[in-house]
């Protein structure tokens, strides 16, 4: 009998039909992945089963008991617990204290007892740390336990997800984007606990894109595309199915077109040749900046010219989102100096006026806002003819067409791509002289993520010069002119990316095998 059941589950958004009559099982101690492009309705599926959203029309079954009309704490009472493709954590927690979290739903003991520190909820509490600290060193982060949430990197706050889901100790686990952000040790890591899971009983329904894991790990690989089925099969058949490849990673032919500016918008495409001995448009000097007594950056110095885009690789914790957090004005630097077109600036209100902005790793758009009322926000400085706003946000959505499909949605019903399209995009409205990326391709499906890409080359040809944080190592060298290797903090190795291509070493620890 199937532990999981789907019965023709559909959700509609307004218009806009996310999941249409998708009906599958999964059966007990059963590996099932769900893959698809973006928008394909992978989250809502899983927002649906988990009792996020309530379906338009459709059943979900657990254990042969119908569940649609529980919500998401009576679901998890019953064995179902899940992560999140954008974290949901406690940040004014520890790393233990969110684990323990996930324990409380199963304690005995009510808000009253707790609140009174009646010896029952005391041995409670010593019991669910104990769990707690279980479950951390299941996924190898037990030394952590007490640090704060925010030190973890993002990949490793990923794992927090995943061990505080199991102090629920769930017998069906929905995993959304569990790869995401990890480098290629940490993901083999994951491979290695999805497994150990599996044959600890527990039944996991896994949406990734990260194909290697998926093909590695799940014995039934489920394609959606537009919210529908597409094919179902074991993973042998899906990476051979004409359809999925189609519809997955898409072909060459299909990469859409890119419109130009209009007349009145205000870059205007160039030829890509950096002016000779240009003085650099970013230059950081023997930056150094700690949290408490951690040095996350030490003695770092690069520089920017205009035109270029440049990238900056390496490990999870080497110090990327640290690095253009300080820039931005983010994070105070305990020593060093960052100058922007030859002048020193300190506060993210100059950073802005000068002309920088940064795309967060975690999108922040505003969720309960439209998609056209995200743009008009990143404009909100800038005084503008009401011609040359329209045709700013014009050439954005030619960028961006499938945004100009959503133009009236509300941002928080995007799927995780379209998020970050609507994050650049709204980066983009502000005219910006540098644009720093920090991680736009991840969780984002190979097609997606070639397609960002693809628009930041154009935008260089506009004028526009990039800083690109990404872990995917591949695609950021395919497209940059030079690149920096951070490794705990430093510096690494520099220089262009055939360069880096032909360092073995470096390659090996964070490139990746590059085609």
């Amino acid at each position: 009998m199937s532990l999981l059941q789907v019965e023709r589950l559909s959700k509609t958004f307004g218009g806009i039909r996310a999941v249409n009559d998708v009906s599958f099982s999964v059966a007990a101690n059963e590996i099932v992945a769900i893959i698809g492009p973006n928008g394909a309705g992978k989250t809502t599926l899983f927002n649906l089963i988990s009792g996020v959203h309530a379906p338009t029309r459709g059943d979900v079954r657990l254990d042969g008991h119908s569940v649609t009309r529980l919500a998401s704490y009576q679901r998890a009472a019953l064995g179902l617990a899940r992560t999140f493709q954008n974290l949901r954590l406690f940040e004014n927690m520890t790393v233990l204290e969110n684990v323990m979290v996930g324990f409380h739903q199963r304690a005995p003991y009510g808000m009253f007892s707790a609140a009174l520190r009646l010896p029952n909820a005391r041995r409670l509490e010593e019991i669910a740390r104990a769990d707690a600290l279980e479950r951390l060193d299941l996924v190898g982060l037990r030394a952590r336990a007490e640090e704060p949430i925010t030190a973890l990197p993002f990949g490793k706050q990923r794992l927090v997800q995943i061990a505080r889901a199991l102090a629920g100790e769930p017998r069906l686990l929905l995993l959304d984007e569990p790869a995401a952000g990890l480098t290629r040790g940490e993901i083999q890591a994951l491979d290695e606990l999805i497994r150990e899971l599996g044959a600890r009983g527990i039944t996991i329904l896994l949406v990734e894109h990260d194909m290697r894991l998926v093909m590695n790990l799940a014995q039934r690989v489920i394609v959606l595309n537009f919210g529908e089925k597409l094919v179902e099969g074991e993973p042998g058949e899906i990476q051979q199915n004409p359809k999925v490849i189609a519809a997955y990673l898409g072909t060459s032919s299909e990469t859409p077109r890119v419109t130009q500016p209009g007349p009145n918008a205000a870059p205007t495409p160039q030829s890509h040749a950096p002016t000779p001995n240009a003085a650099p448009l970013l230059q950081v000097q023997n930056l150094t900046t700690c949290y408490g007594s951690l040095r996350a950056l030490d003695d770092i110095n690069l520089h920017v010219n205009p035109s270029e885009i440049v990238a900056i690789v390496g490990a999870n914790g080497a110090g990327k989102t640290t690095l253009v957090n300080t820039i931005a004005g983010l994070l105070s630097p305990r020593q060093g100096a960052i100058r922007f077109n030859g002048k020193e600036y300190k506060s993210t209100e100059s950073g802005i006026a000068a002309g920088i902005v940064l795309v967060p790793e975690r999108r922040q758009i505003f969720s309960t806002l439209t998609v056209r009322e995200n743009l008009a926000l990143g404009a909100f400085l800038h005084r503008r003819t009401p011609a040359k706003s329209a045709a700013d946000m014009e050439w954005i959505l030619s960028l961006f067409p499938i945004l100009k499909q959503r133009l009236h949605q509300l941002g928080g019903t995007l799927s995780g791509g379209e998020q970050q399209m609507l994050a650049i995009a709204r980066g983009m409205m502000t005219r910006p002289r540098l644009l720093m990326l920090d991680e736009p391709s991840v969780g984002l499906a190979p097609m997606l993520v070639q397609e960002i890409m693809r628009i930041l080359c154009e935008l260089r040809a506009c004028d526009v010069t990039v800083l690109l944080i990404e872990q995917n190592a591949q695609a950021a060298l395919g497209i940059a002119d030079r690149a920096y290797v951070f490794e705990t903090g430093r510096i690494a190795m520099e220089g262009t990316p055939a360069q880096l291509a032909q360092n073995e070493n470096i390659r090996r620890a964070y490139l990746g095998a590059l085609q």
